[in-house]
């Protein structure tokens, strides 16, 4: 690489590094030119903090047991330990962003690195929604993508917290890069006589 041109980092002042920490930032960076996103949703906060309940409630018990047995101080550092990953789990997902544009789906996450991942319209193969019990109390779901590239590590979008309009933009996208079908002789049911009375 010639002197004259210095790497991208070494020319960002600390300022650009430190607003470039944020997720929606990096998501900025990633588009290329004409690429528009259309939906871009993060996990459930009150899933990250009921998947933690079990971790948080486990270690109160632990550390109360190694506080008796051992002493005050390991129950005190097992406490703290647990707290700190109770903390860096929801961190991990305030940083995660999932992201539909015209041209992709894609997942960005990290709090210390940062990971992009994603899978274009046309190596899209199949996509599913599933709802959880803890997913429908709060309103959330997984998306599930499966692709043509089986050596992708994306293949959900976990805990999803506006799943509907998310799931429908994501359909909608699916529809206009597939086609939408039509069948000569067939005619579209009325949906509205399957919708429950009021």
């Amino acid at each position: 690489m010639s002197g004259q041109q210095d790497s991208y980092a070494t020319r960002m002042s600390l300022r650009d590094r430190v607003q470039s920490w944020h997720p929606d930032e990096f998501i900025r960076d990633l588009m290329v030119e004409g690429e528009d996103p259309y939906a871009i949703e993060k996990p459930e906060w009150r899933l990250v903090v009921l998947d933690q309940t079990p971790l948080a409630l486990g270690g109160v018990l632990l550390a109360v047991v190694a506080g008796s047995v051992v002493g005050a101080g390991l129950g005190l550092v097992v406490g703290v330990v647990l707290l700190g990953a109770v903390a860096w789990r929801a961190l991990d997902a305030w940083h995660t962003r999932y992201v539909l544009t015209g041209f992709r789906v894609m997942r960005v996450s990290g709090v210390l690195d940062r990971n992009a991942e994603f899978i274009p319209w046309r190596k899209v193969t199949d996509v599913s929604l599933r709802r959880s019990f803890w997913q429908r109390m709060v309103g959330a779901s997984t998306i599930r993508i499966e692709s043509a590239n089986e050596a992708s590590q994306f293949r959900e979008m976990t805990d999803v917290s506006n799943p509907r309009a998310f799931f429908r933009t994501l359909q909608d996208l699916t529809a206009a890069y597939s086609g939408n079908v039509e069948v000569e002789g067939l005619e579209p049911i009325d949906f509205t006589r399957f919708s429950p009375r009021r």
